[in-house]
């Protein structure tokens, strides 16, 4: 359930029943959650934790560092919840202070080129479509949906059901 071509640290924990696609790398740190599905060219990196039964598709990118000219380096988490759905090329990156964390809760979909940037909290049945932008610190309650090529500000606060 391994390709061959895959990159994995030994410092990363593989739960049962993954499946990690050609040519996606797994650095130390990572936590992955049974029942995983990892497509190919995937990079899951940082301190990541990963929930059960996540589908994550070619090209995306995890727990990478922000983009936030005051990060140094220093330990900050991304937490992505159990039964996501992470389609092609989406992006989602650390915390940026010390011990801080991204996180995404149970049950969402982030389709297809979106980025959720350092700092959010995303609640749980959220959707977030194709190309939208979540800029930084921003928090989202449960069962929202924002549609496709919308771009958040940071520091916004989007209500629980709403639709954007």
């Amino acid at each position: 359930m391994i390709h061959a071509t895959a990159i994995i640290s030994d410092d990363a924990v593989i739960g049962e029943n993954v499946a990690i696609g050609p040519y996606s790398v797994i650095d130390a740190g990572v936590k992955i959650g049974d029942g995983c599905v990892i497509g190919p060219q995937v990079h899951i990196t940082g301190l990541t934790t990963i929930g059960g039964s996540t589908e994550i598709h070619k090209g995306a990118v995890i727990g990478d560092s922000p983009q936030d000219h005051s990060y140094d380096g220093f330990v900050a988490y991304t937490k992505i919840g159990k039964n996501c759905v992470i389609r092609e090329y989406v992006t989602i990156h650390r915390g940026s202070k010390p011990e801080a964390s991204t996180v995404i809760g149970d049950h969402c979909m982030l389709m297809a080129f979106s980025h959720v940037a350092h700092d959010c909290q995303i609640g749980n049945n959220v959707v977030i479509a194709n190309q939208t932008t979540v800029a930084g610190h921003v928090e989202i309650a449960d069962k929202v949906i924002l549609s496709g090529g919308i771009f958040v500000h940071q520091f916004v606060q989007i209500g629980t059901m709403e639709i954007i």
